[in-house]
């Protein structure tokens, strides 16, 4: 299909059907023939594109698109920083990108900002996020401050390439695991007593059955060896008489 076209002696560029091509492209003349910007990187618009002179179809030139792109797909990457009680989500990355969240009690996922790699710029995508979130660029991404870390801020947080969406990287945050709350806390104390109550009483109950067994096995030997035996006389003598 035919795009747009150049004049060379007017110096000018047009798209050929402005409502049909204006949300993917935009046309400009150079001086020395003309360059097409697109705006929107998807399988609409991945393929093969040709300059062909008007006049002699026979002089052309194409390129790939699509083997171009896919050649040098940007590379998210995503940093984590928690600071007790406010944290920060550095999105790095060479190209536009979109800030997501989804917390764990609902199932919409949002966009609250976007970072734009050529103007080096961030902003929220709704001031209503001003009250959690504030953004700035780095010069190579940007980082979404979190004012608060509470039930309203905790889940998962995803940088995405804004026109590669299948180039993300996530991360979580959650409250710490240690943090556990003073009612369980306090059972979790009272169980632990009450078994080594337990545990000591039958301790003791086992000391005691072998203190009064090893006095008893005592007693047996002594009763053994230290008793009395009077002398056997033969009836009808003086014999034992004082």
């Amino acid at each position: 299909m035919n795009i747009a076209e150049c004049e060379s002696k007017v110096q000018s560029c047009n798209l050929l059907d402005n409502k049909k091509y204006t949300e993917y492209y935009t046309v400009a003349h150079t001086g020395s023939g003309g360059i097409i910007f697109v705006i929107r990187l998807n399988e609409d618009t991945y393929g093969t594109y040709s300059c062909v002179a008007t006049f002699n179809s026979s002089i052309s030139a194409s390129v790939d698109v699509l083997k171009e792109i896919k050649e040098e797909q940007p590379e998210i990457r995503i940093r984590k920083m928690e600071f007790g009680s406010t944290a920060a989500i550095e999105c790095i990355g060479n190209t536009d990108i979109t800030f997501q969240f989804k917390s764990d009690y609902f199932t919409t996922t949002i966009n609250i900002a976007e970072c734009g790699s050529k103007v080096q710029l961030c902003s929220l995508i709704d001031e209503k996020y001003a009250k959690y979130y504030s953004v700035s660029h780095t010069g190579s991404g940007g980082i979404l401050s979190i004012h608060s870390l509470n039930e309203d801020t905790y889940g998962t947080y995803t940088c995405v390439a804004k026109y590669y969406s299948n180039m993300s990287a996530s991360t979580q945050i959650y409250p710490p695991r240690s943090v556990v709350s003073p009612g369980l806390k306090g059972a979790v104390t009272t169980f632990r007593t009450f078994n080594d109550v337990t545990n000591n009483y039958t301790n003791v109950r086992y000391a005691y059955a072998f203190v009064i067994l090893l006095c008893i096995g005592v007693a047996l030997v002594l009763a053994k060896f230290c008793t009395c035996k009077l002398p056997r006389f033969l009836p009808g003598t003086d014999a034992g008489k004082i």
